[in-house]
């Protein structure tokens, strides 16, 4: 499937800073781009001896099938265990190693000359993509999505992608850390959340940061041109509401080659708070000047301004003492064996925490999905998100193991 697409996602919704600070709630998107879905059946193959990389599986058509997004637990792809388990959930198909997920992709005339990503939502745990047998790259983040800059690997026609999960525990992050434990959400090898492969033009919109500057906000707009020259370009930036739109601003600006960074400062917006938890739309947009050929490109996201700071050993937001009353999400989710994706899963979820009178959720040693925080952002919930370990890092492999979680807290 392929259409024009302007998602919308925050992602920080609260992550509670300890200290003072002057914050607002991150909206960061897809803009206007083109879109594929590549979800649904995929090729596939265990790899507990781990000999798919030396053998180039790669380059051979997998056998079995898999519905993605999804896992090997949901797709009852290893033997139930011999013994049964005592003290929590046991899992009916587990299995620990490599895994292969094939399918073929069209590229479609109108996507040459774009700059191409493949958006994996959330992988676990390393994830290692082949366009035809050119090896793209590999990502090991348990927080994050998995991105792929496949631009010089892909042109109109039909390709092969592949990918490799590893699920094998690295890093020695403790086995009872929510992010792979087997007391909760499990240390489950697949894809789940959004799988796509994205177009966007030469120049476009790269990432939007806001931020509160005195009473004021102020964006970064990051613009990417993967052109060899300067290119000229209109830029506007609009802040709004359903009544209308609040605030906008336009101008001129020149985008080099490489990443270039523009600031603007905007009038603020009434204040995020658990009791009033107001957000603004805002779509930045490049446009080409007169005569240019470039395409135009649009980012939206949501933003919800708040000053976090503290007194003494009060947590202030915008200057009110708040007292957390919260409750544990350690990703027990046992249906699936992983957390949910969507946000209407995560307003249930949040609806639970409010109906007890609390207004705080901590993810013990994982991150939730963008889904949670937008939910988070709507509702008045603040989450603390936490890196995905639980031990003391002076332990044995700490040099590898602090250089991971560093890549995790970007």
């Amino acid at each position: 499937m392929q259409h024009e697409t302007r998602a919308r996602q925050t992602t920080t919704g609260i992550l509670l800073a300890m200290g003072a600070c002057l914050m607002v709630l991150q909206g960061q998107a897809l803009g206007s781009e083109f879109t594929m879905d590549i979800s649904g059946e995929w090729r596939f193959q265990l790899d507990p001896d781990d000999r798919g990389v030396k053998e180039a599986w790669y380059d051979q058509t997998l056998l079995d099938t898999i519905e993605l997004p999804g896992s090997t637990d949901l797709g009852e792809k290893s033997h139930r265990p011999d013994e049964p388990v005592h003290g929590r959930l046991m899992r009916r198909h587990k299995y620990v190693g490599a895994a292969w997920y094939q399918r073929e992709i069209v590229l479609p005339e109108s996507w040459d000359g774009n700059n191409l990503e493949l958006f994996l939502e959330r992988c676990h745990w390393v994830s290692d993509v082949w366009i035809n047998d050119a090896h793209v790259g590999s990502h090991d983040s348990l927080s994050v999505p998995h991105r792929f800059d496949v631009s010089g690997y892909l042109s109109p026609g039909t390709h092969t992608l592949t990918i490799r999960i590893d699920n094998t525990p690295r890093y020695g992050i403790s086995e009872f850390a929510s992010s792979i434990t087997e007391h909760s959400q499990s240390n489950w090898n697949g894809i789940i959340g959004r799988m796509e492969l994205r177009a966007r033009p030469e120049v476009f919109v790269h990432r939007v940061r806001t931020t509160t500057v005195g009473s004021d906000l102020e964006f970064t707009v990051s613009i990417a041109n993967s052109r060899d020259s300067t290119v000229p370009l209109s830029l506007e930036i609009q802040v709004a509401i359903h009544e209308g739109i609040l605030s906008s601003t336009d101008s001129l600006v020149q985008a080099e080659p490489g990443i270039t960074h523009h600031v603007y400062t905007m009038d603020a917006i009434p204040l995020w708070d658990e009791f009033e938890p107001y957000t603004a739309d805002y779509v930045v947009s490049v446009m080409p000047t007169e005569g240019d050929d470039i395409r135009t490109h649009s980012y939206e996201g949501i933003l919800g301004a708040r000053h976090v700071s503290r007194d003494d050993a009060y947590i202030l937001i915008n200057g009110d003492r708040r007292f957390l009353r919260g409750t544990l999400e350690a990703a027990l989710h046992p249906k699936t064996g992983h957390p949910p994706m969507d946000v209407d899963r995560w307003r249930a979820l949040f609806d639970q925490v409010k109906t007890y009178g609390m207004n705080h959720v901590r993810f013990h040693a994982w991150c939730p999905p963008q889904a949670a925080f937008e939910a988070a952002d709507e509702m008045g919930i603040y989450i603390q998100a936490e890196a995905p370990w639980w031990g003391r890092v002076e332990e044995e492999g700490a040099d590898d193991r602090m250089d991971f979680l560093r890549r995790e807290a970007q």
